[in-house]
């Protein structure tokens, strides 16, 4: 057997199956988006139709990884303001880049609707300032704004934060700490929101981050004092424990639309990032091949770039057809997520749906492929680089 690369946590170098799961989840994101722009033309069905509550895997996991990276680097201040600096390097740079392309995209359409800049809610200055600050979704709005994904970005980066002062504050205590906080935060988010869904972002966003973040934690913990011996479980059983996870997240999305069950999401995905970090079974060496760890490599640019893109491809095509007086692809409607703004989607045949669907992800991965080698990577080693100087 080849032993693995291990960091000097005593954990794997890099959870591998992990990161083709987060690749896997940031297209189904992605086409659960994309079928919005779609209207009638496209359903993808149940599993992508309630593409939301796979952001709580990202929160999960985010939570599973921090903690195996930073839970004994944390005990100081100064340390709890260099991780800080260092996660937002990790996450600013690619948000900063898009909302420019957003920016740019809102003046296009000034000039070319002879309307003023910044005359929607979503797309204001106060809530460009929002954004700046990374605080755009941390309840100050009652609406989404600039590059819809990012409200997720919003939230982990202060969940960062409070895991940090949480560590300088209850270190011995954290997994106690994490306990109350994974447990309280779906009550709590149901108690101040009311939804029969999970799927709240701008306004208690912060609170669903909570609950995903410290089930990672928690996760993490359990994965270090469990993992090696549940490593030993024949590849028969691995394999059969791994498609029994997989079955039971589709279920759990096709299923979403049951009144709360959403709100279960992170225990959901507690399991799931628990099972497949052991990186055992079957199903684990076929997410292991290269298609999917580059996914998981291009996950956050994928998950961050493809709202500009998708919008980019509709209205592109929409300009086209205005030039040339044919095809008729593109209806004008009510932006479903802001009401005092239109929005132009797809009225197109089934066969046509699908290419069109098949160029957007082509042109999404090659442009997050861009971002992640331009951006994303050097950006957050050049930050981290100078805090550890």
């Amino acid at each position: 057997m080849v032993k693995k690369h291990v960091s000097e946590t005593g954990l794997p170098k890099r959870f591998e199956v992990l990161d083709s799961w987060r690749g896997i989840c940031a297209v189904l994101v992605m086409l659960g988006h994309f079928q919005i722009f779609m209207k009638d033309s496209l359903n993808f069905g149940q599993v992508i139709g309630n593409n939301y509550i796979f952001v709580d895997f990202f929160f999960v996991l985010s939570g599973f990884v921090i903690a195996g990276n930073y839970s004994h680097k944390l005990s100081s201040l100064k340390q709890a303001l260099e991780f800080s600096i260092i996660r937002w390097g990790r996450v600013f740079p690619l948000h900063l880049f898009v909302l420019i392309l957003f920016l740019g995209l809102e003046y296009a359409r000034s000039k070319v609707e002879g309307d003023a800049m910044f005359s929607n809610q979503a797309k204001s200055l106060e809530s460009l300032a929002a954004n700046l600050l990374l605080i755009h979704s941390m309840g100050i709005f009652d609406y989404l704004t600039w590059n819809i994904p990012s409200w997720s970005i919003s939230v982990e980066f202060f969940s960062y934060i409070t895991f940090a002062v949480l560590m300088v504050v209850f270190r011995k205590k954290i997994i106690p700490v994490s306990i109350v906080l994974m447990t309280i935060s779906p009550v709590l988010l149901y108690v101040l929101d009311g939804r029969i869904e999970a799927d709240i972002t701008y306004n208690y966003g912060f609170i669903r981050c909570l609950g995903g973040f410290f089930s990672g934690v928690v996760c993490m913990a359990a994965f270090r004092k469990w993992g090696e011996s549940c490593a030993g479980i024949t590849k028969k059983y691995a394999t059969f424990i791994e498609i029994f996870m997989i079955c039971a997240v589709i279920a759990f999305a096709w299923s979403a639309d049951i009144p709360y069950l959403s709100y279960f999401s992170p225990y959901l995905f507690f399991g799931t990032v628990f099972v497949f970090a052991q990186e055992t079974g079957t199903m684990s060496r076929i997410l292991k091949a290269k298609p999917f760890l580059l996914m998981g490599a291009l996950s956050y640019s994928i998950y961050m770039t493809h709202a500009f893109v998708q919008r980019v491809m509709v209205n592109g095509i929409d300009i086209v057809e205005s030039k040339l007086q044919m095809f008729n692809w593109v209806i004008v409607g009510v932006n479903i997520e802001d009401k005092t703004d239109a929005a132009k989607y797809f009225s197109v045949s089934l066969p046509l749906a699908l290419v069109l669907t098949a160029l957007m992800m082509s042109a999404v991965i090659l442009f997050s492929f861009v971002t992640y080698n331009v951006i994303e990577k050097p950006a957050y080693k050049w930050v981290k680089n100078r805090v550890r100087q």
